[in-house]
């Protein structure tokens, strides 16, 4: 149940630590509503959007499809050349943060609840923990690593700050 589990909580945020970005690999199939189909990248969890190189552009559309053979998946979107942005499936424990690992021990301890205790109620309780941990853990990343830039404008150049 680890690796379930741990892929469960990666998949449950935009984790900052597990963010890739990655151009997608052209496929030579012609989509049908769209004019590019790419392969889905390996080591990709959850797909969160096309990367937009315009900022304040809106976001790019895809679809997320079976290839023909069923046995993959294909990303198909009418951006030339596109990159993905998305969750990459993290394995090395040193790359979580102390709150992406307090919630997933919950999620983990969810899942094993059951056999272990034998008990349905241990198990609730175990996912209440999981979306407290959640909540504060989600806030927390979404902290970390953010800043903002102050743009220059005449307001503050009068008064001596640059950006």
């Amino acid at each position: 149940m680890y690796d379930i589990s741990r892929e469960f909580v990666l998949q449950d945020h935009d984790w900052g630590f597990a963010e890739r970005r990655q151009a997608l690999a052209l496929l030579t199939l012609t989509p049908v509503g769209f004019t590019y189909a790419y392969q889905y990248p390996s080591g990709c969890l959850q797909p969160r959007e096309i990367y937009q190189s315009v900022d304040g552009e809106k976001p790019l559309d895809y679809q997320i499809m079976s290839q023909d053979s069923l046995s993959e998946q294909m990303i198909l979107t009418e951006e030339e050349n596109a990159k993905l942005i998305f969750t990459g499936d993290i394995t090395n424990t040193n790359m979580f943060s102390p709150a992406f690992v307090m919630a997933f021990s919950y999620q983990l301890a969810a899942n094993i609840a059951i056999p272990i205790s034998k008990k349905s109620s241990m198990k609730d309780k175990m996912l209440a923990y999981y979306s407290l941990y959640m909540a504060e853990a989600t806030l927390l990343d979404k902290k970390a690593g953010k800043y903002t830039t102050v743009q220059n404008n005449d307001f503050l150049e009068a008064r001596g700050f640059t950006g």
